[in-house]
């Protein structure tokens, strides 16, 4: 069996909103950690059946878009590059709050899984490859949170 890696986090914002800004993998490279050397190439629009490119370090690679329910979830799988799988379910559910004002502001949980295997000798290091997996899932997600839930200025 793979190692799983999950996070979760609570985005104040529209589902709809949260699904379209994980549907452009142009925003990967805003909210990845530094240091985490994966890049999107080429057309950056996901959908169904879409196929990305990208550059993880030294390894180029081609994901797959295999399921794709807007606003609900999307997933995509690794076809060519440098784990052995890497199977990546992003999912994403609304709730409305009420405000103090009674007004509804709309909450999104967003939850990404991964299901990995690396390649060959590297194996005997994926329980500690998960730990570093799922705490690269958790900055991801908090960094999507932060760009997110930044307000715009008001003009005066």
């Amino acid at each position: 069996m793979s190692p799983r890696a999950r996070a979760t986090v609570r985005i104040v914002a529209p589902r709809d909103r949260v699904f379209a800004f994980h549907a452009d993998a142009a925003n990967l490279a805003a909210v990845l950690p530094p240091g985490v050397p994966l890049r999107a190439i080429g057309p950056s629009a996901l959908g169904p059946g879409a196929r990305l490119r990208f550059s993880f370090g030294p390894f180029a690679g081609v994901g797959v878009v295999l399921e794709w329910e807007p606003p609900f979830r999307f997933v995509d799988e690794q076809t060519f590059g440098p784990f052995a799988r890497w199977h990546h379910e992003h999912r994403f559910v609304q709730m409305g709050r009420i405000g103090p004002d009674a007004g509804v502001s709309w909450v999104t949980w967003v939850t990404d899984t991964v299901d990995f295997a690396l390649r060959g000798p590297a194996r005997v290091v994926e329980p500690f490859a998960g730990i570093l997996v799922r705490a690269i899932l958790a900055q991801k997600l908090l960094r999507t949170k932060a760009l997110l839930e930044r307000r715009p200025a008001t003009p005066d």
